[in-house]
């Protein structure tokens, strides 16, 4: 299956009514990428928060979109004061649902070495799906993708990844994530496997 890189990007800017697994509301700030595939019709990126634009970037959540290439020299970077302990970052699969065995992070500001030191990057996290699987991980403190395998596959509509500690930057105390995916292929493989034995 191959994604169409030519999708459209919108950006919302509306409240998040309820948290994934939260108790209270929450509001949060989206960006929608539409691939319009027969598995995917689009995704939702969501952030509990996010840097404002500076003069050379944005921080936006939909920066950490996995397929499109123009984001691999950018990052969602939190908003909040300090480290950024318990700020998330949520990706959702609109109309549907998605068969997952993995998760996908490229943990930092990979856009160079200089901004991945500089910034903060998350070492523990909780993996939240709206299945009920609920896992902390500790990521590695280095570029390219890192993959988490769950242990079993999960049906979901909703992921979210909270910062519980962070590697301190050199320079700067935002934390970033350069991406966060999902494999919708990866379901698809498996789904054909099983018809197969059938």
């Amino acid at each position: 299956m191959s994604f169409n890189l030519g999708k459209t990007f919108t950006i919302l800017a509306t409240g998040l009514l309820g948290g994934l697994l939260a108790t209270t509301a929450q509001a949060a700030n989206c960006d929608k990428y539409y691939y319009g595939t027969d598995r995917v019709e689009a995704v939702k990126y969501c952030s509990s928060s996010y840097l404002p634009r500076s003069k050379v970037a944005t921080y936006r959540p939909g920066n950490a979109e996995i397929f499109d290439p123009a984001n691999k020299r950018l990052a969602w970077c939190e908003g909040a004061k300090g480290a950024g302990i318990g700020e998330w970052l949520e990706l959702s699969v609109i109309n549907g649902r998605a068969l997952v065995k993995t998760l996908t992070i490229a943990n930092g500001y990979q856009k160079t070495k200089t901004a991945f030191y500089a910034n903060a990057r998350p070492r523990k996290v909780r993996i939240e799906l709206d299945s009920g699987l609920r896992i902390t991980t500790v990521l590695k403190d280095r570029f390219g993708e890192q993959v988490i395998t769950f242990p079993d596959w999960q049906d979901i509509a909703k992921v979210r990844v909270t910062i519980l500690s962070v590697y301190p930057g050199e320079k700067y105390r935002d934390t970033c994530i350069t991406s966060l995916g999902l494999s919708f292929t990866e379901g698809a493989d498996y789904e054909w496997e099983q018809m197969q034995l059938d």
